[in-house]
């Protein structure tokens, strides 16, 4: 088996790659850390019947439905990212340089139109997303009243819906660049190169920890504190990708240059002349598609054949992730709360997976 990659070299590509996809939700967990230790000064009026101060399970409660919302939105352009790996592997095997330019152009510009929609979406129909995921008991608690040993249950929705909606607001104003920047992580691995999306998750990190450590423990913003330090985390990260893609489609647009002008492309030429069911798209200079670019509509539905059945996994995986916190909300805000640090660690190892199919498809 002529260039079969080394155990040594999956291994090390498998890691890295598992690093890569973990940034996301290790963002949310940094949140809820940041959140449950230092958010209990932020809203005044929580101290209830002689409770102690409840801002901290509010706001910790809150990032439940609020990081469902935005993470899940994020997970579900996955199919993009995916569908951006197995065509460019394609093209790669193929080594054809106008395959990949017009590929790349494409998603991307397909992933610009969706995480559109996304901050269209949550800042229209947040509220009721959100309220829709935090399911129809609410956020309530028991807590004692003047009499010892009585009980009452406290209704605490309104507060708990305005804290998840400002947290979801600021996390998707970011969504256009989130999900290009999905993309371009799967086009850069799929190139193999790993360097750049880990350093991108080191930044990222480095961004987030320092943004909740001023914005949540010492400015004391709470859940909008960390929703803005995990945004300007995601907007370093996703800047980052982005402008090393644009480079890279630049370095082939060049090689494509040079191979007309040595005459190297002689015998694709030939192909593509006995090829009569050419569109116009594919007769196009490589080196004039635009960085962004919408595809038309053969190049869509191409894209769609691939990335359609796996929208409807991610959609499945939501609805059962959703259907789990609207449950865990029907005990009670501190069972809600308790579900969200659940989960966040439980999304954190369940990209190993993700590590493996990228690394499978990569070397295919």
């Amino acid at each position: 088996f002529v260039g079969l990659p080394s155990y040594r070299r999956i291994i090390v590509f498998v890691a890295t790659t598992f690093l890569i996809w973990v940034s996301e939700p290790l963002l949310s967990l940094v949140d809820s850390v940041a959140v449950g230790r230092f958010a209990g000064n932020t809203i005044a009026s929580t101290s209830i019947a002689g409770s102690p101060n409840l801002s901290s399970v509010i706001q910790l409660a809150a990032l439940g439905p609020a990081t469902m919302l935005c993470d899940s939105s994020i997970y579900l352009t996955l199919f993009i990212a995916m569908a951006t790996t197995n065509k460019l592997a394609k093209a790669f095997a193929k080594h054809d340089l106008k395959e990949q330019i017009q590929t790349l152009s494409h998603v991307l510009g397909v992933s610009l139109a969706v995480g559109t929609i996304l901050f269209l979406l949550v800042n229209f129909q947040g509220e009721r997303l959100l309220a829709g995921i935090l399911g129809p008991a609410g956020a309530t608690i028991s807590v004692e009243t003047a009499k010892k040993g009585v009980m009452k249950t406290v209704d605490l929705t309104p507060e708990v819906l305005r804290a998840a909606l400002g947290y979801a607001k600021i996390r998707c104003a970011v969504s256009p660049l989130a999900v290009m920047g999905l993309t371009s992580q799967a086009a850069l691995l799929c190139a193999q190169d790993t360097k750049t999306p880990v350093l991108a998750v080191m930044v990222a990190s480095v961004v987030n920890i320092v943004g909740d450590y001023v914005f949540v423990a010492k400015m004391r913003w709470g859940v909008r504190g960390a929703a803005l330090a995990t945004s300007m985390a995601s907007l370093m990260a996703n800047g980052m990708l982005v402008g090393k893609v644009w480079r890279m489609m630049g370095g082939w647009k060049d090689a494509h240059r040079e191979k007309e002008e040595q005459g190297q492309q002689t015998q694709h030429t030939e192909q593509l002349a006995k090829n009569t069911n050419l569109s116009k798209s594919e007769e196009t200079d490589p080196a004039d598609i635009p960085f962004i670019s919408f595809p038309d509509r053969e190049s869509l539905m191409s894209l769609l054949v691939l990335a359609g059945p796996m929208f409807f996994v991610m959609l499945g995986k939501i609805m059962g992730y959703s259907a789990m916190t609207v449950r865990a909300g029907n005990f009670g805000m501190v069972s809600l709360a308790c579900h969200n640090v659940l989960m966040r660690i439980f999304f954190f190892f369940a990209t190993v997976g993700d590590a493996l199919s990228q690394s499978a498809q990569t070397f295919l």
